[in-house]
């Protein structure tokens, strides 16, 4: 009784000879198939990255005008005697960008942990 084992995507050679005495071409069926499967998630993943970063400008722009829109508001109110009203508009505004910008780069520090993880396992 013989005990094999193998660790991979594809079959070791001498288990593709194997099958190709079993079915005629097996192995070439065999290395297409892995070579269709691998071209389909390549493509998925450009995709996948493709939309993350358009989602990403969007985002980028919808805040920049949001932001933009509460500091002039902010501006205004100070410009027409409203100098607690308008100093409140800029200073929660900034603050909210500064907390934004803070809790992002943590969220990135961690998304590139978990990316080196899945690349190069357990450190």
């Amino acid at each position: 009784m013989e005990h094999r084992s193998h660790h991979g995507p594809l079959p070791d050679p001498d288990t593709l000879r194997q099958y190709n005495e079993i079915v005629p071409d097996a192995a070439e069926r065999l290395l297409a198939g892995f070579e269709k499967q691998t071209d389909h998630r390549i493509f998925i993943e450009i995709r996948a990255m493709t939309n993350h970063e358009r989602e990403s400008s969007r985002s980028f722009f919808g805040a920049l005008i949001a932001t933009l829109t509460l500091i002039g508001c902010g501006t205004y109110l100070v410009a027409t005697g409203h100098d607690n009203a308008g100093i409140a508009f800029i200073g929660t505004t900034v603050i909210g960008l500064a907390g934004t910008f803070l809790t992002g780069k943590k969220l990135d520090k961690t998304e590139r942990a978990e990316s080196r993880h899945d690349l190069i396992g357990p450190e």
